[in-house]
């Protein structure tokens, strides 16, 4: 039996009495923020990951597409931003900083 795979898409998360949401654009790579009739490009995941960080912001619902052939399951393979995954290095460093704006509340 073959098993399913699925793509990440996106999440929202409340903040501030209000839902937003963060969804990539495989178009251009990159993240998008939206607020309403607002949108903003947020940039790279590293991008969105600090942006939740110093907003304290956590996802509360998460999205994911059902590949259904090959040919979405290669291009998940190949474009999707989780193989970019932080280094070990650039996780400490967020993880500090996050310590640090702590420490500055």
């Amino acid at each position: 039996m073959k098993s399913e795979k699925y793509f990440f898409k996106g999440f929202v998360f409340y903040y501030g009495k209000h839902y937003f949401c963060y969804f990539r654009n495989l178009n251009d790579a990159n993240w998008y923020l939206y607020d309403d009739a607002k949108v903003k490009i947020v940039g790279e995941w590293s991008d969105v990951i600090n942006a939740c960080v110093k907003g304290r912001s956590l996802p509360t619902l998460l999205f994911y597409e059902k590949l259904d052939n090959d040919e979405e399951v290669y291009l998940a393979e190949t474009l999707h931003f989780m193989n970019e995954l932080l280094s070990k290095r650039t996780f400490q460093n967020m993880r500090y900083d996050a310590r640090t704006m702590d420490k500055d509340i």
